[in-house]
């Protein structure tokens, strides 16, 4: 009897055990039927989903708060769903995205007073430069700190350095910094100008095009955040291609880069160009983004690729004795001064050329250096700084030194035009070789002279544009005389005595 009690109470153990087991894996599938589905928050923050991960919730569930957002110059005022603060305590029944808001900081006048505003820019900006150091490969490997010490010493206050890159990536930032320390170092200033060949030639949309700007100039600005604000940011170099007329698109794409800039940089000075290279005329197309931002500005050029010999043509020059030659310079400048006036920019000529040089260059010495000192005059007069096309036009990189002439480039008396458009200069040897002097409008006899050690010691001479200089052989202004109107590369058959240099201002 005992056994049959065993073995019925063995049975029954084992039957509530497997009731049990039972009992819970139906508990769990019905638990798994009825778990509640997940819902998605998304962050976007100014248009960008990435910044923060999205959360999966359960619905009916909340959220987490991510940490307040940081952005130079803002106030980030927290996440909003149509237009509403958003409460994280509120239990999440459905997709939804919140979006950032920002309020910028209001400037005070201590706080404008303490950034290089545009026009404390331009008024000391001066003449410079357009180089290819972080261009062309030639010219980045022949690039050295002496280039740059050179052009200040001479009295060149800018370079724009053009960047062709369009990835750039650790190597290339790493070089352009260097390029922009020793100018820094050396009170040159530094304005950063962007090729753009993908927006221009390759992007197959605009939006491919204007993610492409956006991006490239978020990474440029961030890299370069806390530089001072001598160095300055030009857009592009200028516009063609795609772009060359488009406007409208270029307006909208400027409006994003400035944005973005602005996310690391409240106060550097960009620079914006209008469409078709640049172009003067179309100033008034131009619409420069964030109409209260203090620290924005215009490039604009002309004769980019130098003056032309053909009779007609806008940018016609053969040595400046007709009013056609003289206006093709002066009307547009006259057009940005007319801008400027309407709308308070201030502007900068971010291009120009004494001779044709990307076409083999037609123009004698004597003809660039009319042009030049006449183009640097009225500019001059119209107070607009500018860079002139190219440095390695005048500056001989491989050997670290002021090219004096050669067959297609500008070299010593032009430079000393644009310098100083209203002395003439003196060079001990021909060909603009050996030591060089200034000297103003005036009368020179035999003592002046000795006493500057020229007395019959010059070999060549610069003339600007509308003087005119009369040597002699005599101690005092006689003996033989020749009247000269134009740069002279050689005097080895004369001896200069005495002379009078004598500016027109016929014009």
């Amino acid at each position: 009897m005992k056994r049959v009690f065993y073995f019925r109470y063995l049975i029954l153990f084992l039957s509530l055990v497997f009731c049990s087991c039972s009992t819970d894996e139906s508990i769990t599938e019905t638990e798994e039927e009825t778990e509640a589905p997940l819902v998605t928050l998304t962050f976007n923050v100014e248009g960008n989903l990435n910044v923060i991960a999205a959360q999966e919730l359960e619905t009916g569930s909340r959220a987490t708060k991510p940490a307040d957002l940081v952005k130079e110059g803002f106030t980030f005022d927290g996440w909003y769903l149509d237009g509403v603060l958003f409460d994280f305590n509120t239990l999440v029944e459905k997709n939804i995205t919140l979006i950032a808001q920002f309020t910028q900081v209001e400037e005070t006048e201590s706080d404008t007073a303490a950034h290089l505003l545009p026009e404390d820019f331009v008024a000391d900006l001066g003449k410079g430069f357009d180089v290819t150091w972080s261009e062309f490969t030639k010219y980045m490997n022949l690039y050295s700190e002496q280039a740059v010490i050179d052009f200040a010493a001479a009295g060149f206050k800018n370079v724009r350095i053009r960047m062709g890159e369009g990835n750039p990536d650790a190597e290339f930032l790493n070089r352009l910094k260097m390029q922009v320390d020793h100018c820094l170092k050396h009170g040159i200033y530094p304005i950063l100008a962007y090729q753009g060949k993908f927006l221009e030639e390759e992007a197959a949309t605009d939006a491919e095009a204007r993610e492409h700007l956006v991006t490239w100039w978020r990474t440029m600005a961030a890299y370069f955040k806390d530089y001072p604000d001598e160095l300055t940011f030009n857009i592009l170099i200028e516009i063609s291609g795609n772009y060359k007329d488009n406007f409208t698109a270029m307006n909208s794409f400027y409006v994003d880069v400035l944005k973005a800039i602005r996310e690391s940089n409240p106060h550097r000075i960009v620079i914006f160009p209008p469409v078709k290279i640049s172009d003067p005329e179309q100033l008034e197309n131009l619409k420069i983004p964030g109409e209260d931002d203090k620290y924005t500005m215009a490039e604009w050029h002309f004769y980019a690729a130098g003056p032309n010999t053909t009779v007609g043509n806008k940018k016609y020059w053969n040595d400046g004795s007709t009013a056609m030659e003289r206006d093709n310079v002066k009307q547009p400048i006259q057009t940005a001064l007319d801008w400027m006036q309407k709308t308070g920019y201030k502007t900068w000529v971010g291009a120009w050329m004494a001779g044709n040089y990307n076409k083999g260059n037609d123009f004698t010495i004597p003809q660039q250096v009319a042009f030049a000192s006449f183009m640097t005059r009225e500019l001059d007069a119209a107070q607009i700084p500018w860079s002139i096309n190219a440095g390695n036009k005048y500056y001989d990189y491989e050997n670290q030194k002021w090219f004096n002439v050669t067959s297609d480039a500008a070299g010593i008396p032009v430079r000393d035009a644009i310098l100083d458009p209203r002395t003439i200069a003196l060079y001990k040897d021909s060909y603009y070789n050996g030591s060089g002097t200034r000297l103003q409008p005036g009368n020179y006899d035999a003592a002046a002279l000795k006493n500057l050690g020229l007395y019959k010691t010059s070999r060549s001479m610069m003339i600007p544009f509308d003087f005119e200089v009369t040597v002699y052989s005599g101690d005092s202004f006689d003996g033989s005389a020749k009247v000269l109107t134009q740069t002279q590369a050689d005097f080895t058959d004369f001896e200069i005595a005495s002379f009078k240099v004598n500016y027109l201002n016929s014009y």
